[in-house]
């Protein structure tokens, strides 16, 4: 009878080894998932890393043209207002 006993015993720890194994591949099974879709978001955050260098060069280079158009503005503005003033005083 305890031999009875000790098989049962031995199946029901084997029963329940197996549900442990069975729930331990599922567990890497969705760390494999998770792993995944970390990955997906890290290569999405770098090309919006990179898509923001680009548009702060952008940005940069429209601040440059910005100086340069104001800078001719003035200066004509500058040279207008001299040429009235001359045309002005001299007549």
């Amino acid at each position: 009878m305890s031999e009875g006993k000790g098989a049962m015993v031995g199946d029901r720890i084997e029963l329940r080894f197996d549900m442990v194994e069975n729930k331990l591949s599922r567990l890497e099974g969705l760390f494999e998932q998770l792993d995944r879709r970390v990955l997906a978001v890290e290569n999405k955050l770098s090309r919006l890393e990179g898509l923001f260098d680009q548009m702060d060069r952008r940005v940069s280079s429209l601040e440059q043209l910005q100086r340069q158009g104001l800078g001719i503005m003035m200066g004509t503005w500058v040279s207008l207002m001299l040429a009235v003033l001359g045309l002005y005083f001299k007549g």
